[in-house]
C-alpha cells in the first residue's frame, strides 16, 4: 500500500499587519489559521530528490553535477521557485528530478510535475512549490492561487520558458495562458483557498481543509474536497452544529406558521 502523500499550506489571511491587513477583515470578524492539505495519491507524480548547493553554485552547475547535463539548469530552477534571477545560497537544499535523463524512462506521458503557484500577498513576484512525493510543506502568510500540472516530457520546455521570462506576475500569467491550451499542461479550475475568517465570538482558531487531486482532465487539475475540520484554541475539534436538529427546528417553525395561519383563517370565517 502506497504511503499517503500530502502537502499542507498554512494560511494567515488578514494578518499582514497595518492598515492593509485591517482592510481584509470585516467588522465583527477575525482571521483564523487556515491549513489546506492536498493528497496526491491518485496522480502519478515525478519523484524528486534533494541536493545541497555549494559556494558559487548556479542551477546549471547543479544540473551538470547531479543530472550530468548543464542544459537542464532551467528544470532545476523551476523546481526551486523563489530563486529566479539569482543563485541558491551555499548550503541551501535544492530539488532536482530523481531520474538522470530528461523525460525519465517509465512512461513520461503518464507522469506529472505537480506544482502550486503561490502569490505572496505582500511581496512582488511569485513562487512555485512542487507537490512532491513523500513531502509535507507549510507556507505561512501565503495564498495558494492555483495548482499546476506539467507532463514530464513537456516539463523541460515549460521550465525554460518559466525561468527565461523572469519572475513577474505578468510574465507568469502570460505563460499560463499560452500553456493552458497546449498538450501536457493543466491548471486547477478553482482556487483551493476557502474562507479564513469567522465571527469574533467563535471558538474556532484553526480551519483544516483536505483536498485530493483526483486526476488530470483535459487542461484542468481535478480537485475534490474530502474533509473539513475546525479546531479551538485548546486543539480540540470544534464541530459545526449538526444539520438534523436544525432541519427539525426549521420544520417545526414552518409547521407552526402554517397552523397559525389556518387558525386565523378559521377565526375569521366564524366571525363572518
Amino acid at each position: 500500500m502506497r504511503p499517503r502523500t500530502t502537502i499542507s499550506f498554512v494560511l494567515a489571511l488578514g494578518t499582514l499587519g497595518g492598515e492593509a491587513g485591517a482592510d481584509l477583515v470585516p467588522v465583527g470578524m477575525r482571521s483564523v489559521r487556515h491549513v489546506c492539505e492536498l493528497s496526491l495519491d491518485r496522480v502519478p507524480t515525478v519523484p524528486l530528490r534533494r541536493a545541497t548547493a555549494v559556494e558559487g553554485d548556479t542551477f546549471d552547475a547543479i544540473a551538470a553535477r547531479e543530472l550530468h547535463d548543464a542544459g537542464r539548469g532551467a528544470e532545476v530552477a523551476a523546481l526551486n521557485g523563489g530563486f529566479f534571477g539569482g543563485r541558491p545560497r551555499p548550503g541551501a537544499t535544492v530539488r532536482v528530478p530523481a531520474h538522470t535523463e530528461a523525460g525519465g524512462s517509465d512512461g513520461p506521458s503518464r507522469r506529472w510535475f505537480l506544482l502550486a503557484h503561490v502569490e505572496l500577498g505582500f511581496l512582488p513576484g511569485y513562487d512555485v512549490v512542487p507537490l512532491e512525493s513523500g513531502a509535507r510543506t507549510s507556507l505561512r502568510d501565503a495564498q495558494p492561487m492555483v495548482v499546476l500540472a506539467v507532463r514530464e516530457d513537456a516539463f523541460p520546455r515549460f521550465a525554460a520558458d518559466l525561468v527565461g521570462r523572469g519572475g513577474t506576475r505578468e510574465s507568469l500569467r502570460t505563460l499560463l495562458d499560452e500553456w493552458r491550451v497546449q498538450p501536457g499542461f493543466a491548471s486547477s479550475a478553482r482556487e483551493i483557498v476557502g474562507d479564513a475568517r469567522t465571527s469574533r465570538d467563535s471558538r474556532v482558531r484553526i480551519r483544516v481543509d483536505r483536498w485530493e487531486v483526483v486526476g488530470i482532465e483535459g487542461n484542468e487539475v481535478a480537485l475534490e474536497r474530502i474533509d473539513e475540520r475546525r479546531y479551538g484554541e485548546d486543539g480540540r475539534r470544534v464541530d459545526p452544529p449538526p444539520v438534523r436538529p436544525l432541519l427539525l427546528l426549521g420544520a417545526a417553525a414552518l409547521l407552526g406558521l402554517v397552523l397559525a395561519r389556518r387558525s386565523r383563517g378559521r377565526g375569521g370565517d366564524a366571525a363572518a
